[in-house]
């Protein structure tokens, strides 16, 4: 793929998706890059502190303050170029792919899907579907993608490789399909009669996981005797991230949803006559084992806590699942082009961005299969026009939907109020027009219609161009209004008291603030006694976060009986002597807090903003 195609897709994606520098996931990684950087902060902020000792994100943290030590900006900066690269690479990873496993077409329609698709998971998982702020999970699936590339091309060595660096930056990203396509490799070194084709690759690929691993089980942070397997299970599954880890916090839709999405791949494999006999199994391989993992999760989460099988987050194999039936799908809406049956490649490739997408894929997957089963390479005339009815009446019904019809809240109805139906095509123009011009330039006949197609794609360009950069209508508004920005300014009141309160505060403070307030150590540069959101991977780590968060809610996280799942709550309603006996046990210095609650704590107030004060303490001696 010429480079100036990769240029064009990936900053025509990134004029749809935006840049943000400050994101959700952003608030917790940040702190312990700074801290690297400057060991002087955080000092007294135990979270980060246990950051600092080996763990899943150091390779990723080196990563950045390597970047930062060698000129490149500050962590913003930093963070920017480093998406952006990640970015391209997972954009022509993507149609690279497609190239490999179907065509350069396929590899077209799948750098679409690939960032337009959001269904397909579970677990409010996607690892595919790129957020717009930086996170380890872009560099790992940047260079994971390639891992993809390489075992559909059978190049197993370099793609168990790829995966195990993977592991490095984000270690799910990596190992997941690894694990999912090892029963493909496995079917191949036993047809070979060759144990070299699987234990190489396996070899290598256990290098990576345990050079994340390995590290954390030498210095004690992980698989140490300080959290039982229930423990473990309860506060990370039940109490932490129940959306991410829990099957029982699923509801019944999602389990539906990923039935059909990923059976839908099974039609679709067996419908298409480019993929190899070694591919369909790669994709059955990956299709099946997501299944599993499912299964496992349920069995040793819900009903026998098992603390390995939580931290491995199984739902996230769903996200790999989807990906090779994106893949699937893409290739069969290319060869339905060759074979002159060009309307059915219209419902496939709008059926994943559907909002009755798992369902919806899986009917067309099985019409496709059944029209491939009938015909085989016959093309009569009366098929092309059916199919071109077909697709027509589908761009109708697709853009003709009220999806108002189906939504239940005034934030559902906004959803559907144009993303989906008018930015699916507006992200399908302008990703795929680049490597679709770069495919029809490799297609000798398309050369004489050079001029046109150039020109056509100036047209589109310069209408898209045009609609960034000025008023575009209201359907598109939220499509074109994200932007780059660089800068992370302050907006909540809380944020704000924080930032001014890094240039009034000795580098030592401790703030003891509500639990549910993420931010403040990103903005402020300050250790705070507990947060939520901050969680470190480390067993005594997570020991101590429990403890502090139940110190600071007056109840124990233990037991579920204990947990009513009211962060800030229990906080507001304790008296100033709880707050000041647990400033003195932990050494904090300030306290942030809402007008009028905990009343009589001995200090001042030196900052407040919107019904929010921050007091220095006086605490009088005992």
């Amino acid at each position: 793929m010429p480079l100036l195609a990769l240029a064009g897709a990936t900053l025509g994606a990134l004029s749809i998706r935006g840049y943000a520098a400050l994101g959700p996931n952003t608030e917790a990684a940040v702190p312990p890059i700074l801290a690297r950087l400057d060991p002087s902060l955080f000092h007294k902020d135990y979270c980060i502190q246990e950051m600092l000792r080996p763990g899943p994100r150091m390779f990723f943290e080196t990563l950045v303050t390597s970047a930062v030590h060698a000129g490149i900006g500050d962590v913003t900066r930093v963070f920017l170029v480093l998406f952006v690269a990640a970015y391209a690479s997972y954009i022509f990873g993507l149609g690279k792919l497609g190239a490999v496993a179907g065509s350069r077409l396929a590899g077209a329609f799948l750098a679409f899907l690939g960032l337009a698709a959001t269904k397909g998971t579970i677990g409010n998982i996607d690892i595919i579907h790129f957020i717009n702020h930086f996170e380890p999970a872009i560099v790992a699936m940047a260079i994971g993608i390639w891992g993809l590339v390489a075992c559909f091309r059978e190049r197993w060595v370099l793609g168990y490789a790829l995966f195990g660096i993977a592991s490095l930056f984000q270690f799910l990203v990596g190992f997941l399909p690894g694990a999912l396509i090892a029963p493909a490799l496995l079917l191949q070194a036993y047809q070979k009669r060759s144990a070299k084709t699987a234990w190489l690759p396996f070899a290598l690929f256990a290098g990576g996981l345990a050079a994340t691993f390995l590290p954390m089980i030498l210095a004690g942070s992980t698989s140490t005797d300080r959290l039982s397997n229930t423990d473990f299970v309860y506060i990370y599954a039940h109490v932490r991230v129940p959306h991410h880890v829990l099957p029982s916090a699923w509801p019944d839709s999602a389990w539906w949803e990923i039935f059909y999405f990923s059976a839908a791949g099974i039609p679709l494999a067996l419908a298409s006559k480019t993929l190899s006999r070694a591919q369909k199994s790669i994709v059955f391989s990956v299709i099946a084992c997501a299944a599993l993992a499912l299964l496992v999760s349920h069995m040793f989460i819900d009903v026998w806590p098992v603390a390995i099988v939580a931290k491995l987050q199984l739902a996230r194999s769903t996200a790999f699942s989807k990906l090779v039936v994106l893949l699937v799908t893409a290739i069969v809406a290319a060869e339905s082009i060759w074979n002159k049956r060009e309307g059915l490649a219209v419902p496939l490739i709008l059926a994943p961005i559907a909002p009755f997408s798992g369902e919806f894929v899986l009917h067309v997957a099985l019409a496709t299969l059944a029209v491939v089963a009938v015909l085989g390479d016959r093309r009569p005339r009366w098929v092309r026009v059916t199919t071109w009815i077909v697709g027509g009446l589908t761009l109708w019904y697709f853009f003709s939907f009220d999806g108002h019809k189906f939504a239940g809240t005034a934030a559902a109805r906004e959803a559907l109020a144009g993303p989906r139906f008018v930015g699916g095509p507006i992200l399908l123009l302008v990703v795929a027009i680049p490597l679709l011009v770069d495919w029809l330039l490799q297609w000798k006949p398309s050369r004489r219609y050079l001029p046109w197609v150039l020109a056509s794609a100036a047209a589109l360009g310069s209408v898209g161009l045009g609609l960034a950069l000025r008023n575009p209508p209201k359907p598109y508004q939220r499509f074109f209004t994200r932007g780059i920005a660089l800068e992370t300014a302050p907006g909540s009141p809380v944020d704000r008291i924080a930032r001014r309160f890094r240039d009034v505060s000795p580098v030592d403070a401790m703030v003891i603030v509500p639990p549910g307030v993420a931010g403040f150590q990103y903005f402020s540069h300050r250790a705070v006694l507990v947060d939520f959101k901050c969680f470190a991977f480390t067993d005594s780590g997570i020991a101590r976060w429990r403890k502090r968060l139940g110190d600071l809610l007056g109840m124990p996280v233990s037991e579920r009986t204990s947990w009513r799942g009211d962060l800030d709550g229990p906080f507001f309603r304790r008296s100033a002597a709880d707050l000041e006996r647990i400033a003195r046990e932990y050494g904090a210095t300030h306290v942030l807090t809402r007008t009028g609650a905990n009343r009589g704590l001995h200090g001042h107030i030196i900052l407040e903003d919107r019904g929010w004060v921050l007091y220095q303490l006086d605490l009088p001696s005992d």
